[in-house]
């Protein structure tokens, strides 16, 4: 749908993960010439606001509240008013509120600015010494035992990071959980990211565990996992039967390098497999 004029604009704010001097001057200035500050907490808010002088109204918007605001803040965009939609910390809609009123906003054809800034999952790869390349986040970490396993099993194939978010409450059991399960996990860990007491701490479940021992819990935690490569195993019987079904050597292989089969070896079994 294309974009209506004299509608108002929403912005997507990203706000400092704990270091205030993130703030860019974007954002401040946004912040500040709004009509009205949709955030997760107000009080939470208020921090920001207090120290840069934003005076502009502030309504919660959290996941219990969204749907009911969404409408009271669509009425003040069609009345070619702007507002801005931040979370507690970093990028809204990103394990955040958010994304319900951006779905109604598009629907209805007003206009949708983001302004970027700090993100505690980036902020925490690029100090992890993992490849940025490719990874995934996957918000909170499971809390239900089968779909920790289902999770970390699909990553168990791929050569990248998955990111994880804790809280302070479940940090322990989850590395303890890791440790295991995928005690060859590569893992970086880190809290107060950005601030003055800021910890990153580096290594498997285990040297994770022990050095928790002399960490304050306090203050959620974002995870940076690296699962070891689950090796796959040839299965003699399955090529045989291959075989039988008259497939060529080309297509065994094409077929096998889809389940995760190394051609090599694969190869060299087809060769043992004819004599």
């Amino acid at each position: 749908m294309p974009i209506k004029n004299k509608l108002g604009t929403c912005y997507i704010c990203a706000t400092p993960i704990g270091n205030l001097s993130d703030s860019s001057e974007r954002l401040i200035s946004t912040l500040q010439n709004v009509e009205i500050i949709a955030a997760e907490d107000t009080r939470v808010s208020q921090i920001l606001c207090k120290h840069f002088s934003i005076n502009t109204p502030r309504i919660r918007l959290d996941s219990y509240s969204e749907q009911k605001q969404s409408n009271t803040l669509i009425n003040i965009l069609k009345e070619g008013k702007d507002i801005a939609v931040i979370s507690d910390a970093g990028t809204p809609t990103l394990s955040d509120p958010g994304h319900h009123l951006i779905s109604l906003l598009k629907k209805e054809g007003i206009k949708i600015c983001p302004i970027p800034g700090p993100s505690a999952i980036t902020t925490l790869l690029s100090a992890s010494g993992f490849s940025g390349n490719c990874f995934h986040f996957e918000g909170f970490f499971p809390r239900n035992e089968n779909e920790a396993i289902k999770t970390c099993h699909h990553y168990e194939t791929r050569n990248h990071p998955c990111i994880f978010f804790e809280s302070p409450k479940r940090i322990l059991k989850t590395l303890k959980w890791l440790n295991k399960h995928y005690e060859k996990a590569q893992c970086t860990i880190g809290k107060e990211l950005t601030k003055k007491f800021e910890n990153i701490i580096y290594g498997s479940p285990q040297d994770c565990l022990e050095q928790l021992l002399d960490t304050p819990i306090k203050g959620e935690w974002t995870l940076a996992i690296l699962f070891p490569k689950r090796e796959h195993s040839i299965n003699i019987d399955f090529l045989k039967h291959c075989k039988t079904l008259n497939l060529s050597q080309k297509d065994i292989i094409t077929l096998t390098t889809k389940l995760g089969w190394k051609k090599n070896d694969v190869y060299e079994q087809l060769l043992q497999i004819k004599q």
